[in-house]
């Protein structure tokens, strides 16, 4: 029976708007006998619902769970030039066809298999976590004028560049 489910046991209340800006809330209940499950009901309804678990769990994530993790979202397998910048060398690569051709420091072939390598674990690399939006001091984080390394990647005229700073200390509080 809907009316003996016991909603306010659970803080999972989920409001769907949608485009013609109409809404519909969900309140999540008790899960089932087998913890697999959970009790939900639309808001007016009044039938309960069973839903999976994930369903709920899906729907509890925070901002930055749902956030892009990767450093470069850049197709990797697209990418036609490299620039690898740090504070006594610079290091620049281009695609030619199946080649990799370095620009500077000297023009020359450039080993494919070592460029690939590179990108790979360039086209890997995630953030652990996000510590501030918007900082007011870079060199907070290492990323003041001088930066340990600058990544950029670019692919079809779009680039992307990363500021690789280094080691001061614990992050900041909050963070």
């Amino acid at each position: 029976d809907p009316d003996e489910l016991d909603y306010s046991t659970r803080d999972g209340v989920v409001t769907f708007t949608f485009a013609d800006k109409s809404t519909k809330t969900v309140a999540f209940g008790k899960e089932d006998i087998a913890g697999r499950n959970v009790y939900a009901q639309v808001e007016g309804g009044k039938e309960a619902l069973l839903l999976p678990k994930r369903v709920e769990d899906g729907l509890a994530k925070g901002a930055d769970d749902l956030r892009e993790k990767r450093l470069f979202t850049l197709d990797r397998w697209l990418i036609d030039r490299v620039t690898l910048r740090g504070p006594k060398m610079e290091l620049r690569f281009k695609k030619d066809g199946e080649f990799w051709m370095m620009d500077s420091p000297e023009n020359d072939f450039a080993d494919k298999q070592k460029v690939d390598e590179i990108l790979t674990m360039l086209a890997n690399l995630r953030t652990k976590r996000f510590l501030d939006e918007a900082p007011a001091d870079l060199a907070t984080f290492g990323l003041g004028k001088s930066p340990l390394a600058t990544v950029t990647l670019e692919a079809a005229g779009v680039s992307q560049t990363a500021l690789l700073g280094d080691r001061v200390g614990p992050p900041p509080a909050g963070g």
